[in-house]
């Protein structure tokens, strides 16, 4: 069998990116089997300090949080659209709809909405609608949440108690449900306060 769908990790030039989705169009073509092909900008784009990215960097998505306007994060999500658009892609993996941790030993990270539900469920609708406006697929990562709370090598964990969880780590992911997202990706999360034995 063939993949249905191929990620695209870290390209350091857009033309390397578009070469590479060019010719995986091709073999998809001459199979006749239809490919999804899609990326994270955020995380397709980074590149560490000894090494340039050829790409444009983008705001994070903490960056939408500190601006705290849906215009912004809407002209994003437009521009992100655009960007996919230009390099041939389907789908972008993400927005991370995860909170920011609650683990004082977790890392922080420049990849979520931050750790208030309301606006993260509010940041990431409108940055799911403005892609599935411009035919761009989003797929929300990190369901049911809590994939942020992990320090050193321990497994992550969803702390939210069950009856607290549609207000909190779930409600981010409700509301993209409701702009209609198609897919959604399962993140490797302990989830103790939904099942026991885990």
């Amino acid at each position: 069998y063939t993949p249905g769908a191929v990620l695209l990790r870290q390209i350091a030039h857009p033309q390397n990116a578009a070469n590479y989705v060019n010719g995986l169009r091709q073999g998809s073509a001459a199979s006749g089997l239809p490919l999804l092909i899609g990326a994270n900008l955020f995380t397709l784009v980074q590149r560490d300090r000894n090494t340039q990215s050829g790409f444009i960097q983008l705001p994070s998505l903490l960056a939408i949080s500190a601006a705290h306007d849906e215009q912004t994060t809407l002209r994003l999500g437009r521009l992100l659209a655009q960007y996919m658009k230009t390099l041939g892609l389907d789908f972008h993996f993400g927005p991370s709809l995860e909170l920011a941790p609650q683990l004082e030993a977790a890392k922080g990270s420049i990849h979520n909405f931050g750790s208030d539900p309301r606006f993260a469920a509010e940041a990431g609708a409108a940055l799911v609608r403005a892609l599935e406006e411009q035919q761009i697929m989003a797929m929300p990562s990190g369901f049911p949440g809590g994939g942020a709370n992990q320090s050193d090598r321990s497994a992550a964990v969803l702390l939210t108690p069950r009856p607290l969880l549609a207000d909190t780590a779930l409600l981010p992911f409700k509301h993209a449900f409701a702009e209609g997202v198609r897919a959604v990706h399962v993140a490797n999360t302990l989830v103790p306060t939904i099942d026991s034995t885990t």
